[in-house]
């Protein structure tokens, strides 16, 4: 009697999983659809990726210099100050902070005398920073 009825249970359950599986296979069907690629045109297509997403959240680095003291300066153009370039400092103890004025001030470290960038500015050996400002 058990085996008979296991049984039946488990003719129930196969016919239950077969009724299922061609409700699964048109679910995935419709995934596979709309995950397919469009085909467009050259230059037509949309992409999800726009320079304004790469841009505003790329930080640019530059110009590392390590000092005597072991205080570590580079430059940072930062999109989210409208593409100002600072200088920041790292200290021997490990804090950083910034080194040129914040941004009210209208400084920008930045110059375009050399067609790439770079040499924008320079941190002395004593710690004093000269650098060109970009007005």
């Amino acid at each position: 009697m058990r085996l008979a009825s296991s049984l039946g249970l488990r003719r129930l359950a196969a016919a239950s999983r077969h009724q299922k599986a061609p409700a699964l296979a048109r679910r995935a069907q419709m995934a596979t659809a709309a995950a397919a690629p469009k085909v467009a045109p050259l230059g037509d297509w949309v992409s999800p990726i726009s320079s304004e997403l790469i841009t505003s959240r790329t930080l640019g680095l530059g110009s590392p210099t390590v000092l005597p003291d072991g205080t570590i300066t580079w430059a940072e153009m930062r999109p989210s100050e409208g593409g100002r370039t600072v200088i920041v400092a790292r200290l021997p103890d490990g804090s950083a902070a910034d080194v040129t004025p914040p941004p009210d001030s209208g400084l920008n470290v930045r110059t375009r005398v050399h067609e790439y960038g770079g040499g924008e500015h320079l941190v002395l050996a004593d710690g004093r920073l000269v650098f060109s400002n970009f007005a």
